[in-house]
């Protein structure tokens, strides 16, 4: 670095008088494009400043980083030497690599001494600044202004005329930035100057939807009375500010939206209203204010969902309470014919399962397989849940005077199949739900019934290996020796699946009354041979022989002693 750039840099007044009597270049440069004029500049020394510019200094010259003095001078706390370059023809919009301008810099630099921040934006005004040129995000020195929340700098740049309708490269206006921010005072300037209340950026939001989704009452009632539209559906998805409000909770928001009563049953994409969106989170007061508005309470999404449905799956008791209150459909089926009673039932939610009897949930409906509200319990293991149905069931038959025998009905319910022939028993014990089982089986489940198939409870357990679930049914009474369509028993099943401990449990009760099925025999004939040949011929060579077939098919110990009583294999 030469001597000028050093004593310049360091604010050596005397010594940089003197070398450049002497003659020193005043506009030569430092590895990074910085002359003797930027780094006073820079550091705010003034007196270098004009002693450069006397000489000739060049004050538009950009540092490699497109830096001029003017740049320099206007971010310096010490923003004196502005009357000193603008006169000498420094380029007040000029801008460097981001595009930031003089007016942006001044904006945005310093917290300190705002009123010398003032006094720079003012003086760079005055001389020809641009006061609308834009960065390389599209943003304004008005826009920073906002954001930044300096209050007298917005204040200014609006009395000079700002344009307050600029958007960014992402759409964003001046007023939805400080929509964003919650400044009301600066919302209310800048509708004034004329701001456009109804432009969406290209995330298709309004000044309006945000203010809704920050929860900003104040300015939501500011833009609303500027003629903000709380039906615009610019958002993706088509959702509206009354949605995004209903969504988010904001109860003061709803009510100043709903004064208008347009846009209370507008559809989203997917058919949400803004009832539903309230009553998939649960803000039972806006459902109230809904409903109480005009909202359809009984509307349906694209998947025939309504907002009891919602309540009832997201286990929002006070919002199904509010909806039922106001008669919302309890029956009603979405479009795989579920209803709410089976939402609440899949989720385990007891409270509201039993406030939807109670309200009238008819426990007979399926869905599109056959599928009642009961074997969707006993398929969760919901055993609570299914005896509250069964009650219900029992409770509400004693009440028909038309029905003879309600143990009867009772029993018929229980005993209720799907589609594919399941009952409630058969679907719990597949699942291994033991405590469902013995609730099932408690209340009237009949442990033989048989699938079209010919499955059976016990068939299904085998199969699973839940040998609790097994024994469970076993000793409810369930027969042991009962086969399917296939010929296959629950011991074949669980034989042919090698559930060890099923198969011992089935063979201590008595499975296959100590013989060989048909099926098994076979398989055991041909292993037989195999092993017994082995300990015949050559018992010692082939020992590694019989214990390899023994690892492979470890239930064959059991199948063998069935046969040959009690064998000591090596």
């Amino acid at each position: 670095m030469s001597e000028l750039l050093t004593a310049s840099a360091k604010g050596q007044t005397k010594v940089v008088d003197l070398l450049l009597k002497a003659g020193a270049k005043v506009n030569a440069v430092n590895e990074n494009g910085w002359t003797s004029l930027t780094l006073a500049a820079k550091n705010g020394h003034l007196e270098i400043i004009r002693l450069l510019v006397a000489h000739g200094a060049r004050v538009n010259q950009a540092t490699n980083n497109d830096l001029t003095a003017l740049m320099l001078v206007s971010k310096n706390e010490k923003n004196d030497g502005l009357e000193t370059i603008i006169p000498s023809s420094g380029n007040v919009n000029a801008a460097n690599e981001n595009g930031n301008t003089l007016v942006k810099l001044a904006t945005t630099q310093h917290e300190t001494a705002p009123a010398d921040r003032l006094l720079t934006i003012n003086e760079l005004l005055q001389n020809g600044a641009n006061i609308d040129a834009v960065d390389k995000n599209g943003w304004t020195a008005l826009m920073y202004a906002i954001l930044m929340h300096k209050s007298e700098i917005v204040s200014t740049l609006i009395k000079n005329g700002g344009n307050v309708n600029i958007y960014d490269k992402q759409g964003k206006t001046s007023l939805m930035i400080a929509t964003y921010e919650g400044d009301i005072m600066t919302v209310k300037a800048l509708l004034k100057r004329g701001a456009k209340v109804n432009i969406d950026d290209k995330n298709g939001f309004t000044a309006l939807m945000i203010a809704c989704r920050k929860g900003h009452t104040n300015i939501v009632n500011i833009l609303l009375n500027h003629g903000a539209k709380s039906c615009y559906q610019s958002y993706p998805g088509g959702r509206t500010a009354l949605m995004l409000a209903s969504g988010n909770g904001n109860t003061e928001i709803v009510e100043l939206l709903v004064r208008s009563q347009t846009g209370l049953n507008a559809i989203d994409k997917n058919k949400w209203t803004a009832l539903l969106h309230a009553s998939r989170n649960g803000h039972n007061k806006i459902v109230e204010i809904l409903i109480k508005s005009g909202g359809n309470i009984n509307t349906v999404d694209k998947k025939g969902w309504t907002a009891l449905m919602l309540a009832s799956y997201h286990g929002h008791l006070d919002t199904m309470d509010t909806l039922l209150t106001y008669k919302a459909d309890v029956n009603k089926k979405q479009c795989d014919d579920w209803t709410a009673l089976m939402f609440a039932v899949q989720n385990g939610r007891t409270e509201i399962v039993e406030r939807l009897l109670r309200s009238g949930a008819d426990v007979n409906i399926t869905e599109r397989d056959g599928w009642t509200a009961l074997m969707i319990a006993a398929g969760y293991g919901q055993s609570e849940i299914v005896e509250t149905l069964i009650q219900a069931y029992s409770l509400a038959n004693k009440a028909n005077r038309l029905v003879t025998s309600v143990n009867l009905e009772t029993t018929l319910f229980v005993n209720k199949s799907n589609k594919k022939g399941s009952t409630a028993l058969m679907i719990a014990a597949q699942n291994g739900h033991v405590s469902t089982v013995k609730s099932l089986t408690k209340l009237g489940a009949d442990v033989n019934y048989a699938d079209t198939k010919g499955w059976t409870a016990l068939m299904v357990a085998s199969q699973n290996g839940n040998m609790e679930t097994v024994m469970l049914l076993v000793q409810s009474g369930a027969r042991i020796n009962e086969k399917n369509n296939k010929g296959l028993s629950a011991l074949a099943i669980a034989s042919k699946l090698e559930h060890i401990d099923t198969i011992e449990c089935l063979e201590r009760h008595g499975a296959g009354n100590n013989e060989v099925e048909n099926d098994q025999r076979r398989d055991l004939a041909n292993f037989l041979e195999k092993v017994l040949t082995a300990i015949v011929n050559a018992y010692y060579t082939q020992r590694a022989t019989v214990n390899v077939f023994l690892d492979y098919r470890p239930q064959s110990v059991f199948e063998i002693r069935n046969v040959f009583g009690n064998i000591n294999f090596p």
